[in-house]
């Protein structure tokens, strides 16, 4: 190791430990009922400079925790030389589905690393001292510290340590919780993934806020003030509105929370993330659009999700199964695209102004994501042949995203009506090589036929 124990503990506790136990405390007064003011329940962020007001995000993450971890999920965390010997170790109790207590767990100093007989001697450990019994633990070796304190805060050198951690089994869980073993599934597919292949756009954040409804909250996360405290209990229908005019953010989407996390666990909970061959993924897409302004909302509405406009599209697509369209006929659609290609692999650029940002490879196996591959973006800077930049023949499907395109397109019902005649002509995505657009949507027409149709009908 470059350093010694002590010097790499003692970063540990500065950067992670006491972090931790200032939240731990914050979100123990808050599940007591405690009003706190923004600077008493301020925490900092772990693994970066910045801190939140956490009494403003508290209701949404004991939500999010309780999907993403057990319940409930009292920890032991212990941390080890790679050798077995204890170097420290914790006990973290919960309530509300938020970590609110850590305190020392006396270990034995040599212990065993295998999963369940360390659960078996924290949990005899934990009731031994007269705290409550253990439901998981966190095996945690040195050189995963030493990697993160040597990526600082460098985002993609972050990334680049957590893969590398979990590759070499220095942080494991047992048992893993869903979130962990949904992280570690996609860190093994993005082993060929190198964060120094993704720019970052030239354009700045805009400033908008997203608010999570749930059933006796209102949380908003704001892209520069992360999060705001509001008091909004009124009705769903005109929250993202109502925000707008009191001054939180210019721009305002309004999600409604059950749906939300729905998602999030049935996603956590798929042991197979079929990009393509899934009829899942375009079926709770299908129900989550149809539902416009009651499980989302946008502020100000754009001319095309006026109040007029949606109800005249409700009663035009009355008759058309959308959810059956959506999983049938983009589902065929993408397997066509294969099927003509033979290729079981799709290539995906974003590009703002002819300058690639990223440029990723998915790799198929049996319909679901494999492996994931990122390529240098500068060699498909202003490129008119994607396919040959990613080293393929003209016949390998790519996918090109125009970001500005896809900006202009999010202010279309502000724009004057010359300016969106500008906007209409010029389509946010591409499809390489060209005839795959012209070709697949003929081959998959009778799709369309078999979703127009009362949904009572289907059998």
């Amino acid at each position: 190791m470059k350093s010694s124990v002590e010097d790499l503990l003692e970063w540990a506790s500065v950067e992670f430990r006491q972090s931790w136990e200032r939240l731990c405390h914050v979100a123990h007064r808050l599940s007591l009922g405690a009003e706190l003011s923004p600077e008493e329940a301020r925490v900092r962020v772990l693994f970066s400079p910045l801190e939140v007001d956490y009494a403003a995000v508290y209701p949404l993450l004991g939500a999010l925790w309780r999907t993403l971890l057990f319940q409930p999920a009292r920890l032991a965390t212990v941390v080890h030389d790679g050798h077995g010997r204890v170097v420290r170790s914790y006990f973290e109790d919960t309530r509300d589905g938020h970590f609110v207590s850590v305190r020392p767990l006396d270990l034995p100093e040599i212990v065993p690393l295998e999963g369940p007989e360390l659960l078996s001697l924290a949990n005899d450990r934990s009731t031994g001292q007269g705290l409550p019994r253990t439901d998981w633990v966190k095996i945690a070796d040195l050189r995963f510290f030493e990697l993160f304190r040597e990526a600082g805060y460098d985002w993609r050198k972050l990334f680049v340590a957590a893969r590398t951690a979990i590759e070499n089994g220095w942080i494991r869980f047992h048992p893993v919780p869903p979130v962990f073993q949904a992280m570690f599934r996609w860190m093994r597919r993005m082993r060929h993934v190198d964060p120094n292949h993704l720019r970052l756009p030239d354009v700045p954040a805009p400033e908008a806020a997203v608010a999570v409804r749930g059933p006796d909250f209102t949380t908003v996360l704001h892209t520069r003030k992360l999060a705001i405290r509001v008091a909004d209990r009124g009705p769903f229908e005109g929250l993202a509105q109502r925000l707008v005019e009191s001054g939180v953010a210019p721009r305002t989407l309004a999600l409604r929370a059950e749906p939300l996390l729905k998602f999030v666990r049935d996603w956590l909970h798929r042991e197979k993330w079929d990009f393509y061959f899934a009829p899942a993924h375009f079926a709770e897409a299908g129900r989550f659009a149809k539902r416009f302004g009651d499980w989302w909302d946008v502020a100000p509405r754009p001319s095309g999700l006026s109040r007029f406009t949606v109800w005249l599209a409700r009663w035009i697509f009355l008759p058309l199964d959308v959810d059956f369209l959506l999983r049938r006929g983009v589902a065929g659609v993408l397997r066509e695209v294969i099927r003509q290609n033979g290729e079981s692999r799709f290539g995906f650029v974003v590009e703002d102004r002819g300058r690639a940002l990223a440029a990723v490879e998915l790799r198929f196996c049996n319909g679901s994501v494999e492996e994931i591959h990122t390529h240098p973006p500068e060699r498909f800077d202003n490129s008119v042949e994607p396919a040959t930049a990613f080293g393929y023949n003209a016949r390998f499907p790519v996918v090109v995203v125009h970001l500005d395109s896809v900006l202009e397109w999010l202010r279309f019902g502000e724009a004057p009506w010359k300016e969106r005649l500008r906007i209409a002509s010029r389509s946010p995505v591409s499809l390489f090589p060209e005839s795959l657009s012209r070709k697949v949507p003929r081959r998959r027409r009778w799709w369309i036929w078999q979703a127009v149709r009362l949904p009572f009908l289907r059998r």
